[in-house]
């Protein structure tokens, strides 16, 4: 992987070869958001912020995630990655509130 992204501007982590896990303050900070389309959890967690998302791959990913990220492209959170990144405006998906009101509603019945 770092062969083929040798050249292109940003941050390589796989490991912690790498030093310190980024990610927190990687999506804190970021102008812009490219995730692979196979993590539910990374994307929920990118569009959970102010940046624009992108999703790389989101063609071959089927089951539940598929459902997930076809969801977040309808609603238009996230946007398909297409080699380009060009910022948009975005609200950010903060789903704890109505879990919990779900959560208990439920446990109350």
């Amino acid at each position: 992987m770092r062969d083929r992204l040798r050249g292109i501007r940003g941050l390589i982590w796989t490991d912690g070869a790498d030093g310190p896990n980024p990610y927190a303050g990687l999506l804190a900070w970021a102008d812009r958001i490219v995730c692979t389309a196979d993590s539910v959890n990374m994307l929920s967690e990118a569009c959970a912020t102010w940046a624009p998302v992108f999703v790389a791959g989101h063609q071959r990913v089927e089951g539940r995630p598929g459902t997930f990220v076809e969801a977040l492209l309808k609603s238009g959170r996230a946007r398909p990655f297409q080699g380009d990144a060009e910022a948009f405006d975005v609200i950010p998906l903060r789903e704890t509130a109505r879990v919990a009101t779900e959560v208990t509603q439920r446990l109350a019945s």
